[in-house]
């Protein structure tokens, strides 16, 4: 997701103003070790997947052309379960 998308926000926030989803978002995952293990590319509704044995991971948004913001690494745990595990990727636009 991409946000801010307005520079002021309001009170009730205005629909138009909500985050954006970022479609071809590239996100490089690494075992903890810093092992790459996989990559991602967000669709047209900036949703992702990848299959991923127990452990623990980090995911590194990589930049997306013609956007000007960025994103933080996240750092996320796969259980043994096999429970699929929700991440929001957030860039920041630097829209103030």
């Amino acid at each position: 997701m991409a946000g801010p998308v307005c520079p002021i926000e309001r009170t009730p926030p205005d629909p138009a103003c909500a985050p954006r989803p970022v479609v071809g978002a590239v996100l490089l995952i690494a075992a903890n070790d810093g092992h790459p293990v996989a990559r991602a590319t967000t669709d047209t509704d900036g949703r992702w997947t990848v299959t991923l044995a127990a452990g623990a991971y980090v995911l590194t948004p990589q930049a997306v052309s013609g956007l000007l913001g960025s994103a933080l690494p996240l750092q996320f745990m796969v259980s043994a379960t096999g429970s699929p595990v929700g991440l929001v990727v957030t860039y920041d636009t630097s829209i103030r």
